[in-house]
């Protein structure tokens, strides 16, 4: 269950912030004065290429994103979860829960 939030989660936000990945590459290598901003990139990609364009290689980040931020918040809840076992009464602290996040983001890494 909590693996497959953490699944949809990172394919909704992936989804949502790729044209702008997508936007950034170009703008990067383009050369000076091609794209006058964000927007205008946006634009001629859109005009000139089609809203396809846009999500190119998306299936490929998708493939990364999914392992990564399921097992991220999978092992990020699962240690939640022990630490509220076993601390009924005392909610994990601040460094509890920087410790807890490292450790799923290392793991999530690993996948």
């Amino acid at each position: 269950e909590r693996f497959v939030a953490g699944a949809l989660a990172g394919v909704i936000a992936q989804t949502t912030i790729y044209p702008l990945e997508i936007t950034k590459t170009r703008l990067a290598l383009s050369p000076p004065g091609y794209y006058n901003g964000i927007a205008d990139c946006l634009y001629k990609i859109y005009t000139k290429e089609g809203a396809k364009s846009l999500f190119r290689g998306l299936g490929t980040s998708l493939s990364g994103i999914v392992p990564y931020a399921g097992v991220d918040m999978s092992v990020f809840f699962g240690l939640k979860a022990a630490w509220v076992t076993r601390n009924p009464d005392d909610a994990p602290g601040v460094f509890a829960l920087l410790v807890m996040g490292s450790c799923s983001s290392v793991c999530g890494q690993i996948t």
